[in-house]
């Protein structure tokens, strides 16, 4: 794996209008606009988030992002291989000078408008399985959803519901024993621990890991051993591991770890990202992520 030459992409817009690309390495400086970016994802029912700090933005750009349900595309990486970091729409900007520079900061969530707009009204006679449900509140979100291979769902009977669409998840989801989260704007339904693919991604130092893991004991939520979505698990074990930016790497996906101290296959449960297109070292354009144990 070759890791050579930070680059980002920022793009950024509101649907029907102009929006606007940085990024790019200017032909006559020889250099991008510098951006520091903290991400934090997540598997839980919270909404991932971000901080960006982009230097000497353009009036025009800034004019953009101030428009309503702005939404922003952050790709990070190398030469030759960017991916998303993290999709989502513009909660807050500010700027603030830093020396002879002015920074501009914006902060975003994932599925923002989704979660915070949507009110959903359904109802259905006789017998309806859970997850038409969900399929059903997703596309009143305006988001794709997708559910993990071993995901089962009850029958609701003669089921009904009118409020927040975040609100019908959570009763859905806990009553099937499942977990949702929201990940560059799209739903995922996950059984209890399980990855939402088993494509997997392998993690050794060949591929960009980064000293070395440390243990992690994370607890689990009390489990319901009737459900066959569950565990009977009450402690996850795993390990915190930082890798250089690699934003193929997920939430809720398979990742291969092999080290000294720890091989075999887990599920990502966090990933913090940190960028500095102009840092220095190793760890001022890393990952940080949360493994734990696949039952």
């Amino acid at each position: 794996m070759k890791n050579f030459g930070r680059t980002y992409r920022l793009i950024a817009g509101t649907t029907g209008t102009y929006g606007f690309e940085i990024g790019k390495v200017d032909a006559k400086t020889g250099r991008a606009l510098r951006c520091t970016f903290e991400v934090e994802r997540g598997d839980s029912e919270s909404n991932n988030s971000a901080t960006i700090s982009v230097y000497n933005l353009s009036p025009q750009s800034l004019a953009v992002l101030m428009q309503d349900n702005c939404v922003i595309d952050l790709q990070a990486g190398y030469e030759g291989d960017l991916s998303t970091i993290i999709s989502g729409t513009v909660s807050r900007i500010y700027t603030e000078h830093d020396g002879c520079d002015v920074c501009t900061k914006i902060d975003i969530i994932d599925g923002l408008t989704a979660t915070r707009d949507t009110n959903v009204s359904i109802s259905y006679r006789g017998g309806i399985n859970g997850k038409k449900i969900l399929a059903d509140a997703a596309a009143s979100m305006g988001c794709s959803i997708v559910f993990s291979p071993s995901c089962t769902f009850p029958s609701f009977k003669n089921f009904s519901f009118i409020g927040s669409a975040t609100t019908l998840f959570h009763q859905v989801c806990g009553a099937s024993g499942v977990n949702f989260s929201i990940q560059n704007g799209i739903v995922q339904v996950c059984a209890a621990n399980e990855p939402i693919t088993v494509l997997t991604y392998k993690l050794s130092a060949a591929t960009g890991l980064v000293g070395r893991p440390e243990r992690l004991y994370e607890n689990a939520s009390t489990a319901n051993t009737d459900n066959a979505n569950t565990s009977s698990r009450k402690v996850q074990n795993g390990w915190k591991v930082t890798f250089l930016m690699n934003g193929h790497i997920q939430v809720n996906d398979y990742v291969l770890l092999e080290s000294q101290e720890a091989s075999g296959a887990f599920r990502v449960s966090k990933i913090t990202a940190k960028g500095d297109t102009d840092g220095s070292g190793e760890d001022s354009w890393v990952c940080v992520a949360e493994l734990l144990e696949v039952a």
